[in-house]
């Protein structure tokens, strides 16, 4: 169930996600949104896929990334962008 959860959490905005997260997990979860952006900035990703890293203190500093699926016709054609290569290979 909380899989589901954080997997719900990619839908919604950074505001919503953080107070979701503080009332399922009563404050052991963190949205680190800093380490998306780092990373994005340091490998120079561009795509247009979202997804949001979500670290837990009290399990050894475990992490989960959620990733927002196909929301929209612009999502389909960044999906079918994403995965030609791998379908052709």
């Amino acid at each position: 169930m909380d899989y589901a959860f954080l997997s719900m959490l990619a839908y919604s905005n950074d505001v919503v996600s953080a107070e979701a997260l503080e009332v399922w997990f009563g404050g052991d979860a963190q949205l680190r949104n800093e380490v998306v952006t780092t990373f994005r900035n340091v490998t120079g990703v561009s795509s247009a896929v979202l997804f949001q890293l979500i670290t837990f203190s009290n399990f050894n500093n475990s992490a989960v990334v959620s990733i927002r699926g196909t929301q929209n016709s612009w999502d389909l054609l960044q999906n079918a962008q994403l995965w030609s290569s791998a379908a052709l290979l």
